[in-house]
């Protein structure tokens, strides 16, 4: 048997497993080459696949993917009565890289009652204002607006299971207003529904911690 006609097996590095295939030592180049070639686009196969894993994985909890001009579903159009805003012992948010412990913003999750006792999802927008207190020298208190947002309902994140108060919204707002910090602050809930009706959450009045640095 001369050297042209020697066979030996090759493994392919792709598909399910690795097989053994036959084939002629012809050109030991041309073997090298597609050898190479398999490995790039096994590689090009697993980024693409990262990739749309990825996406995936930002994708909000109203169905739209943050960067892209695609509109998440509207909620279905119901009279709200009445908002129930539910406040943690420390409804504080840290967003900033600095790792302090000063907050930049607050949460609190946001029940729609139709009527009914529960919350459920519906098409309106949230309109949210964030006052500062302050008292004069006589005791009056002057409010000073600080900040204020606004949202459709479907553009806020949502609980992922519906609890005694029902189904509800997870509202996360940052302030822009460092001077908040070591402040008495109010917060004040509207949802303006799809038939023009506002419904108002009570004010929830916090002071703002402040730490030394």
């Amino acid at each position: 048997m001369s050297a042209k006609d020697h066979v030996e097996p090759i493994l392919m590095e792709c598909g399910t497993g690795f097989q053994p295939v036959r084939t002629r030592v012809e050109n030991p180049c041309r073997i090298l080459r597609f050898a190479q070639r398999s490995r790039l686009l096994c590689a090009f196969s697993l980024a693409l696949f990262l990739v749309a894993g990825c996406q995936s994985a930002h994708l909000n909890r109203s169905g739209a993917t943050p960067g892209t001009s695609r509109k998440p579903r509207p909620y279905p159009a119901v009279a709200i009565q009445r908002i129930a805003c539910v406040y943690d012992q420390r409804p504080w948010l840290n967003l900033d890289s600095h790792g302090d412990r000063a907050p930049e913003g607050f949460w609190f999750r946001a029940f729609l009652d139709p009527g009914t006792g529960k919350g459920v999802f519906a098409d309106g927008q949230f309109n949210i204002e964030l006052y500062e207190i302050a008292r004069g020298p006589g005791g009056e208190t002057h409010r000073r607006l600080a900040g204020d947002w606004h949202y459709r309902s479907n553009e806020v994140n949502t609980i992922a299971k519906p609890g005694m108060l029902g189904r509800g919204f997870w509202v996360q707002l940052a302030w822009t207003d460092p001077n908040i910090v070591g402040k008495e602050i109010e917060i004040v809930t509207r949802l303006e529904d799809k038939f023009g009706n506002t419904a108002r959450a009570g004010v929830k009045r916090l002071r703002v911690p402040k730490y030394e640095s």
